[in-house]
């Protein structure tokens, strides 16, 4: 009888222990469990951080890109003259070569500027330039933007010009040029950098 109590102890004691271990494994499982995936979170964030920091860094070189070939197409002496005139009629409307393509600049209507008192005002979009991944290249939009200022003690004018361009990381085909040249507003990554300059030039009505 002793015997039979000692052996229904030691059955007890045995599965007590087996219980303790399982407890212990899964405390120590829920542990490594949270670890990891703490650390998963902070990759995920990491990663997410260096996506929108390349991803800003592409939409700044399509702004700067497009803004420098307006600056060419306006002021450059290697042109005869500006495809940004201030004496362009209603209608008036040019071609310009941007990154290897010939993107149509069309003028605005009076009135249509993004500031008051420039009362010429030029439009163009910059496409993804040739040879490169038409999805993964920027594109931009160009305002070029004139007013005729006070004039110089010389007989000059002084003409103010506003070049704004708004780079995009993501663009699509725009079906009226064929061109990847119009932000992709359905992309959750679209991202916007904008650059704008303004400088003043004098002539001489003639």
């Amino acid at each position: 009888m002793n015997i039979f109590k000692k052996n229904q102890n030691f059955k007890k004691k045995k599965e007590a222990k087996q219980g303790f271990v399982i407890l212990f494994a899964m405390v120590v499982s829920s542990i490594i469990l949270l670890v990891s995936s703490g650390i998963y979170n902070i990759s995920k964030k990491q990663a997410v951080l260096s996506s929108y920091a390349r991803e800003s860094q592409r939409a700044f070189y399509a702004a700067n890109s497009a803004l420098e070939c307006a600056f060419f197409y306006d002021i450059s002496s290697f042109i005869n003259e500006t495809a940004f005139p201030v004496d362009a009629v209603g209608s008036y409307s040019t071609t310009i070569d941007c990154g290897g393509r010939n993107v149509l600049v069309r003028k605005l209507n009076v009135g249509s500027t993004g500031n008051a008192g420039y009362t010429h005002s030029f439009v163009f979009r910059f496409p993804n330039p040739v040879d490169i991944d038409s999805y993964t290249s920027g594109c931009a939009y160009v305002l070029v933007e004139k007013r005729i200022g006070a004039s110089g003690g010389d007989g000059s004018s002084v003409l103010n010009t506003r070049v704004t361009s708004s780079g995009f990381n993501t663009c699509k085909e725009n079906p009226n040029s064929g061109f990847f040249d119009i932000p992709d507003f359905d992309d959750p990554t679209l991202l916007e950098r904008r650059i704008s300059s303004g400088y003043n030039t004098s002539f001489y009505a003639g």
